[in-house]
């Protein structure tokens, strides 16, 4: 008995994985980054956490009291070959699915580049104008950029592979 627990002991002594020495947002950016879709169908995607009211309003979608937040997630998809946008998936309170298309200018900046995702539902609405390749803020029919609070902000960023396949 004694030297199966001898046994035992050793054996999970030298199986026993090291500790994982990275920080939790190290440990959280590679399970994430593992979550995101690649491939040359792959546009872009993109999280954010934004305020809840203006969101559900912009979407057309009905808004609880409790609901202060939308932890978001947006993928867009184009053709591989011509890169043109097709489709693009929107996980947040809520999951669509739809179209989505570049167009040029908005009132608020004739030259900006504009993300704009086919209505979800009965006049609902939702683009994004680009900051940068990484950077996209929500904004309203008028295309000016929605103003977040202390907590969160109308702001994507992107999400990107760390390195891996």
């Amino acid at each position: 008995m004694t030297r199966f627990v001898l046994i035992f002991a050793l054996v999970g002594l030298v199986s026993a994985a090291p500790p994982d020495s990275r920080s939790p947002s190290e440990v959280y950016a590679d399970k994430t980054a593992a979550e995101v879709p690649a491939g040359p169908e792959v546009f872009g995607a993109f999280r954010g956490r934004t305020p809840c009211k203006d969101l559900c309003r912009l979407m057309n979608v009905p808004r609880s009291e409790a609901c202060n937040k939308v932890k978001c997630r947006l993928v867009l998809y184009q053709d591989p070959v011509t890169k043109a946008p097709t489709t693009y998936t929107w996980a947040g309170k809520k999951r669509w699915a739809g179209k989505w298309s570049i167009v040029k200018g908005t009132k608020a900046d004739p030259k900006a580049t504009v993300y704009r995702l086919e209505p979800n539902v009965a006049g609902g609405f939702l683009s994004f104008a680009k900051v940068d390749e990484n950077i996209l803020l929500v904004i309203d029919r008028e295309g000016n950029p929605l103003v977040g609070n202390a907590d969160f902000s109308y702001t994507l960023n992107r999400i990107v592979r760390s390195g891996k396949p």
